[in-house]
């Protein structure tokens, strides 16, 4: 796992679905589910689909390039 992965998990994050706690907290108490939901959002961080992001989120992803797609 890369150091950008290892700070992603245990950094509070913002969006609608983690409620600001850490993607690593939120997977250790949601069980299976929860580490689905964050595949998915990886997922679709990764494909440019920032269903879930913030509207401050998607600002700053427009300003290093990403392409964000409404679904």
């Amino acid at each position: 796992m890369g150091e950008a992965s290892k700070v992603w998990l245990t950094r509070p994050n913002g969006r609608r679905t983690l409620n600001g706690q850490r993607p690593l907290d939120y997977m250790l108490s949601g069980g299976i589910p929860a580490m689905l939901t964050v595949r998915q959002l990886l997922d679709a961080d990764r494909s440019g689909q920032f269903g879930d992001a913030a509207a401050e989120d998607r600002a700053r992803a427009a300003k290093v390039g990403v392409r964000v797609v409404e679904g």
